[in-house]
């Protein structure tokens, strides 16, 4: 059973190194359970596709990585944080090596290009004996993907799945070896894996959380979530070892659709949220056109105009909800497009 949110009696300081995407989420929780927040920024600016959703007042100070990190490690030094964790892909070197300088919790900076560049990732796992494709997703979640005209494949939803079973049990005990082969002793981490008929095969680890998390969804489905798992690891290891004893325990069923753009054009009306609202399993929906907006007709990952999560205590709720996003799709309701000429 899982224990409730673990709350921290002694504000702390703590450092996130590049706080973007799901980073953000984890300063939140973190300012939320009241501790104070050091940043740690990898470049001199931050890069336009996260400064949009990057929230500076969350910390009380900022520090840009130096070309040095032993100076950035310096600087560092002196606000003693408790823990130093990436919170975005561009962070995780960084962190290894700041936890490391500050003797702190962390995985070892000597195999950090395993865990960042693919390549030697592959090589690392192939060298411990394991399947590996040369070329990214932790929950254990099924990724549908569909075949769409123009296209070969794009993503359709990701499912969450119970704790146990088929495959279940068989990618865990996977995944816990390819993270033992690539170093990962520390902190969050997500993988993405292929079933093939001689079994799981890597292809690719991310050692930081999981980007895309909507944190109230996953707590509604699980009671925690990623970003609450990673809070208190930093905050209280031994208790956060004693509540993954363990493992998940699936409350509600959820899943995250993927948006399908099935025209191009000038958007003139979003519907979504109208439509969506009906919805009984809808919690949230995120990315999506303005009006003014070009739309193009959904061929990759990058052309989806948004994705939805739903959660619900019914399995059959859930599919048939799935099944009336598709259906507004097919008969143009989401999106009131122009042409262009």
């Amino acid at each position: 059973m899982l224990e409730p949110r673990m709350r921290q009696s002694s504000p702390r300081k703590l450092c996130i190194v590049d706080a973007y995407g799901s980073g953000g989420g984890l300063a939140a929780e973190f300012v939320s359970r009241g501790h104070t927040l050091v940043h740690v920024q990898t470049t001199p600016e931050i890069p336009p596709v996260c400064a949009r959703a990057f929230r500076p007042e969350l910390f009380a100070t900022t520090i840009v990585a130096a070309a040095d990190l032993n100076a950035t490690a310096q600087a560092l030094r002196e606000h003693a944080p408790a823990c130093v964790i990436a919170g975005f892909e561009t962070g995780t070197i960084v962190a290894d090596f700041l936890a490391d300088a500050l003797m702190l919790p962390g995985s070892s900076p000597q195999t950090s290009l395993f865990r960042r560049d693919k390549y030697q990732m592959g090589e690392a796992v192939r060298n411990a004996g394991l399947a590996a494709v040369r070329q990214a997703r932790a929950e254990i979640w099924r990724d549908d993907r569909i075949e769409v005209p123009g296209a070969f494949t794009i993503f359709d939803r990701e499912v969450l799945l119970a704790p146990s079973g088929e495959p279940q049990d068989t990618l865990k005990h996977y995944a816990c070896d390819v993270l033992d082969a690539l170093g990962v002793k520390e902190g969050p981490s997500h993988g993405e894996f292929m079933l093939t008929v001689n079994g799981p095969v890597l292809i690719e680890v991310g050692s930081r959380l999981q980007g895309g998390l909507f944190s109230p969804a996953l707590e509604a489905a699980l009671g925690e979530s990623q970003i609450t798992h990673t809070a208190n690891y930093c905050l209280d290891p031994d208790g956060f070892e004693r509540g993954m004893e363990s493992g998940y325990r699936l409350l509600k069923n959820m899943s995250v659709v993927n948006l399908i753009a099935t025209a191009a054009g000038l958007l003139e009306k979003n519907q979504c949220d109208e439509l969506f609202a009906t919805l009984p399993s809808f919690v949230a929906r995120f990315g999506g056109p303005q009006p003014g907006d070009r739309i193009y007709k959904t061929i990759d990952l990058w052309t989806k105009p948004g994705h939805v999560f739903l959660v619900h205590e019914s399995h059959d709720q859930l599919e048939a909800d799935y099944r009336q996003i598709r259906a507004w799709e097919q008969a143009g309701r989401l999106f009131k497009l122009r042409e262009v000429a």
